[in-house]
């Protein structure tokens, strides 16, 4: 066990609740690990991995913010979160998740605000969201993720998608260099480029590109270095490998 790198642990049923307290000594050269099922909170030993590079948490449905157990690993890469939360905030804190590549979040119901303090997530390349129809806005703080290379959306809300296009989140996202939207219901993918506001003399060059993709498209598939397995965000939020 002290030897282990990959660990993965589900639930058989869906009622079944992830109970993983009983581990007092988890692998401490762990790096990968997934846990899919409903948990009561998060395992208290969580936090103390300092080894552990991705962190893959599924159906969880946890009452309180999960980043706060999280955000004190030092060398995590990737996080994605699939229906782990049935609150209606989220908060990167200052300081916290500096080594973080990639984070995918989805499946979260009720979830209105994403805070992002300065000074968080200051590698963060790649974000994916999906399937928060409640999220409104764009994560409160995106214009600090300076590294941030790529976004990706998949079945948001029409409202955000409208405030991206109209230009009114436009300071806070000319720093990144991709934009893609996804609509599975319609089959429809596009990538979104910043519009400029009224009477700005590059609005001309500026331009939205859309075009019909394959049914089985699944832009939202978060590919990492050492990941023993693909994390992809599906059509139905279930996993596939």
């Amino acid at each position: 066990m002290k030897a282990l790198l990959h660990l993965i642990v589900r639930v058989i049923s869906k009622e079944e609740i992830l109970d993983l307290d009983a581990v007092s000594s988890p692998p401490a050269h762990l790096k990968h690990l997934l846990l899919e099922g409903r948990l009561e909170r998060l395992p208290p030993w969580i936090g103390s991995l300092q080894n552990l590079a991705t962190l893959d948490l599924r159906s969880s449905h946890l009452k309180e913010d999960p980043l706060s157990s999280l955000e004190a690993l030092p060398n995590l890469l990737s996080l994605c979160l699939i229906m782990v939360y049935v609150g209606e905030e989220l908060c990167f804190r200052h300081g916290c998740f500096l080594k973080l590549n990639v984070l995918g979040i989805s499946g979260i119901p009720k979830l209105n605000l994403i805070k992002i303090e300065n000074g968080s997530m200051i590698c963060i390349k790649k974000l994916y969201l999906k399937e928060c129809p409640e999220l409104k806005r764009i994560p409160e703080g995106m214009q600090y993720l300076t590294s941030l290379q790529e976004l990706r959306l998949k079945d948001m809300s029409e409202e955000l998608l409208q405030r991206i296009k109209a230009g009114g989140e436009r300071v806070n996202l000319l720093h990144i260099p991709i934009i893609r939207h996804y609509n599975s219901t319609i089959k429809f993918s596009e990538n979104i480029e910043i519009q400029a506001p009224v009477g700005d003399g590059d609005s001309s060059s500026r331009k939205v590109e859309n075009e019909k993709k394959d049914a089985a498209e699944n832009f939202l598939a978060v590919e990492v270095p050492l990941l023993p397995f693909r994390v992809v965000l599906n059509e139905d939020g279930a996993p596939e490998h």
